[in-house]
């Protein structure tokens, strides 16, 4: 399954989130009632505004197996920040995509290490994309399914 990356609709904060255009004024709608269009360039595509707070494309993420070194392709899951909990869990059931570690002096981890990637293009992967490592643990903790960081049917636990 090819990785989709978030919509704007995701992001928090928004300043002028295609607010559409008037169906029969020109300019502010003439009244509380009058039905606002879709705001489209003239090509047709959506318009949006400013993002305050934009969907970020590092992600933190988990080894699905051994690191096998720099320039070797390994799978990793994406993590789902709990804020109740201030931790990143994660559903060991979930996508798994192409990692790449480019870093000299590799610690080489083992399955279920973490840490921030970043989601760059790739021409070589099925997806079109690859994660990059930004920093990973030298150790870790255990691999996936640990109750300790496991969301619970795909959500964060209440």
């Amino acid at each position: 399954m090819p990785y989709v990356p978030p919509s704007p609709e995701d992001a928090k904060i928004r300043l002028g989130q295609n607010p559409g255009v008037p169906e029969e004024s020109i300019g502010h709608p003439k009244d509380l009632e009058e039905e606002l269009l879709e705001l489209t360039d003239d090509y047709g595509n959506s318009i949006n505004w400013m993002f305050l707070e934009a969907p970020s494309d590092v992600k933190w993420c988990m080894l699905m197996e051994n690191h096998p070194g720099r320039g070797e392709l390994f799978k990793v899951i994406i993590g789902k920040w709990c804020p109740d909990d201030n931790m990143y869990r994660f559903d060991c059931e979930s996508d798994q995509f192409d990692a790449i570690d480019w870093n000299y002096g590799t610690p080489e981890p083992t399955e279920g290490a973490q840490g921030y990637f970043r989601l760059m293009p790739s021409g070589t992967t099925d997806t079109g994309i690859v994660f990059v490592v930004i920093s990973l643990d030298c150790e870790s903790p255990g691999e996936c399914g640990d109750e300790e960081n496991e969301l619970v049917d795909g959500e964060c636990p209440e």
